[in-house]
């Protein structure tokens, strides 16, 4: 078994545009989300949230779970990724 760093490095990331990021911070804070709050509803470490709200790279795939966490718990859409939504 490997380290866990090892096996992050391998996987598919992808950077948020620095629009979004900002978008993204300013979705969280007028929500009043915590990060470990939008995590355990995605069922992914906080620290992807925290990668996601400081413009650093996640995998499309808990991008897509944060995204959709943030719509089940605000019952918003996150609308800075109308134009992300079609590359996935």
């Amino acid at each position: 078994m490997g380290n866990w760093t090892d096996d992050i490095a391998r996987l598919d990331t992808q950077v948020i545009p620095a629009l979004s990021t900002s978008a993204f911070h300013a979705y969280l804070q007028h929500y009043r989300l915590l990060w470990n709050d939008v995590a355990r509803v995605a069922g992914v470490p906080t620290l992807v949230v925290w990668s996601m709200d400081h413009g650093l790279t996640v995998s499309p795939a808990n991008a897509r779970r944060v995204y959709a966490a943030l719509h089940a718990i605000t019952g918003a859409p996150f609308s800075a990724l109308a134009g992300e939504r079609g590359q996935e």
